[in-house]
């Protein structure tokens, strides 16, 4: 059992190799139909090896502890034989946010601003697959050739985020940055800026 509930499964481990092999080993049946799994029966003093899947849901945050026992009862007289538990310990990725403008002051029409997104992965594991989509702000125009964000692919929106392309001619009304790899944990960050003039 988990103890947050997540789903089970439960293999024979055929080889005996400590890792699931998808066309060897085989899913534990029920063969007593008492609605656990279970592996039929064994023969005096025998044994057997079992692997256990633990799926793990999405947003699960990051160090979450999940500890997951397993039973061995005797179908024949209900006696538990033996526990043991085995603690799956979750390293996900968390992504913190900050943008910032540079002049933070009141400026006059005309002016150029720069903003700039860093996105910090403080999370244990690594997050993969990152993309930062930022809004040309209202009352602002692009300024071609000034979005810039090491290791990513920058595409450009031109009908308020529903299409991008690799053109920044204007109107611009959206920037998406596309991370090459995987943002690593315990602080690996991007930083992604562009400029715009004030209308």
């Amino acid at each position: 059992s988990s103890s947050e509930s997540w789903a089970l499964a439960f293999y024979l481990d055929v080889n005996g190799n400590g890792v699931y092999d998808g066309g060897t080993d085989t899913a534990l049946g029920d063969s007593d139909t008492d609605g656990d799994p279970d592996t039929g029966l064994l023969a005096d003093n025998g044994s057997v090896d079992i692997l256990i899947e633990v799926t793990v849901p999405a947003g699960v945050a990051d160090g979450t502890v999940d500890p997951t026992t397993v039973t061995g009862t005797s179908a024949l007289d209900g006696l538990v034989f033996e526990t043991a538990t085995d603690t799956t310990p979750i390293a996900a990725p968390t992504l913190d946010v900050n943008k910032s403008v540079n002049p933070a002051t009141d400026q006059p029409p005309g002016a150029t601003l720069t903003y700039s997104v860093v996105v910090t992965n403080n999370g244990a594991a690594q997050a993969n697959a990152v993309v930062v989509t930022d809004p040309i702000p209202a009352n602002t125009t692009y300024v071609t050739g000034s979005a810039t964000g090491a290791g990513t692919t920058i595409a450009y929106s031109h009908d308020g985020g529903a299409t991008y392309d690799a053109s920044d001619a204007a109107p611009v009304t959206h920037i998406r940055w596309t991370l090459a790899a995987p943002l690593a944990g315990s602080g690996g960050a991007v930083t992604t800026s562009f400029q715009v003039t004030i209308d």
